[in-house]
């Protein structure tokens, strides 16, 4: 996609309804330095105040969740929608 992937996706009008599950572990893990976690609950935050996006943490201690393979799913007012997913054995 040209001109910034999914950030200029979200920046549409109109902006596709986004609804993500993360894993806790994404949300935690130091990768990059000790503040990155916190600056990317701080960028979660700011994205998930928008009334098209929804964001959800699974548990480290969940087993089990329908969605695993899916990552997220953008759908468009014309009925379009993208769908990333990744292979979870």
């Amino acid at each position: 996609m040209e001109g910034g992937g999914v950030e200029a996706v979200l920046e549409r009008d109109p902006a596709p309804e986004l609804s993500l599950v993360l894993e806790e572990c994404t949300l935690l893990h130091p990768l990059g330095g000790r503040d990155v976690p916190r600056r990317r609950l701080e960028h979660l935050l700011e994205v998930a105040g928008s009334r098209r996006v929804e964001i959800q943490a699974m548990p480290l201690d969940q087993t089990e969740h329908v969605g695993l393979s899916v990552v997220g799913v953008m759908k468009f007012e014309d009925g379009t929608a993208i769908r990333r997913a990744s292979d979870v054995g």
